[in-house]
């Protein structure tokens, strides 16, 4: 047997040649005096169930399983590295942000159903890093999102600057009866331009030492694209920002943002 070769089998009848090819070879008896190839059958029949389609699982590849409502109560608690306080707060500035009202706060418990990834545009498929997490993919840094937002001047009037982050995960969340896709990001400390180019835009991580920056976003009108980022040589924190099939040709810095407006 160790010089036989590897034998693919596909179905019940693939098995039984399987396991006849084997039969021929062993001869021998084992100290319970039963023949080696009893054991072998058995052994085929019984792990055949488990070789079988799983019509459930394949299912969940059309049709992905439905994740569970979430519910967090303790401020001190986190969720997927974001500390319960501090998604709490980044949900109510959006509502207030959203309605023009800065009283809206979210102090009861918060209900909302997770999701790892999210369609944007009919057709491109933003990842997490609670998705990247599951899944062990974190040297394709898909989560790397491009949005705006929109934040009160002093006049006031509402406008809408850039940003990059880092998407955390995706959620549902109900408010005023209706239900709303967010994401919630990990924003990165500074934006700007390349110094000899207008139309690149620069981020900049900042030091670990920083505490983070989280913010709410809206999936469907906030995320203009999924982007990479390239690091500037000389520099630890400093990354250029690129989008795939797709070209900055505008000023950037002019609506480059600030993450205090957020």
């Amino acid at each position: 047997m160790s010089q036989s070769r590897f034998l693919g089998m596909y179905n019940t009848r693939s098995q039984e040649r399987a396991i006849g090819y084997f039969k021929n070879l062993i001869t021998g008896t084992l100290k319970a005096q039963t023949q080696a190839f009893n054991l072998i059958e058995k052994v085929a029949i019984k792990s055949f169930p488990y070789q079988a389609l799983d019509i459930v699982e394949e299912d969940n590849i059309i049709h992905p399983p439905t994740f569970d409502e979430i519910q967090l109560r303790n401020d001190d608690e986190e969720f997927e590295g974001v500390q319960i306080s501090k998604f709490r707060k980044a949900l109510s500035k959006y509502y207030c942000r959203e309605f023009s009202d800065d009283r809206i706060s979210i102090v009861d418990c918060i209900d909302f159903v997770p999701a790892r990834r999210a369609w944007f545009n009919g057709f491109t498929i933003v990842t997490s890093i609670y998705y990247a997490r599951i899944n062990r993919e974190f040297r394709r840094a898909g989560y790397y999102v491009f949005f705006d937002n929109a934040y009160l001047t002093p006049q006031p009037e509402s406008r809408r600057k850039w940003f990059v982050g880092e998407a955390l995960f995706f959620f549902k969340h109900i408010f005023k009866n209706r239900t709303y896709s967010w994401a919630i990001v990990r924003v990165l400390k500074r934006n700007t331009t390349a110094s000899h180019d207008k139309p690149i835009p620069v981020v900049d991580k900042g030091s670990q030492n920083i505490a983070s920056k989280f913010a709410v976003i809206s999936v469907t009108n906030d995320i203009k694209r999924q982007v990479g980022l390239i690091k500037f040589i000389g520099s630890r924190t400093k990354f250029s920002v690129v989008a795939p099939s797709h070209v900055f040709n505008a000023d950037m810095l002019v609506d480059a943002g600030n993450i205090v407006n957020l």
